[in-house]
């Protein structure tokens, strides 16, 4: 049976060396989040006049 190593303080982590990819993975996932809260904002105003085009009371 295979038992892996386990990690020890003297191993370097991945990323440490990396710091820039760090930022640009950030900055990213940043900027689509601020959009998609942007998106959800916008709809959140205009849901009602939007379902009032698309469903129209009917008058008896």
């Amino acid at each position: 049976m295979f038992t892996p190593p386990l990690a020890t303080c003297d191993q370097p982590s991945g990323n440490r060396g990396n710091s820039r990819e760090l930022l640009k993975t950030v900055v990213a996932a940043s900027l689509v989040t601020g959009l998609e809260m942007f998106d959800f904002t916008v709809f959140g105003f205009f849901a009602v006049m939007i379902g009032d085009q698309f469903f129209p009371r009917k008058i008896r």
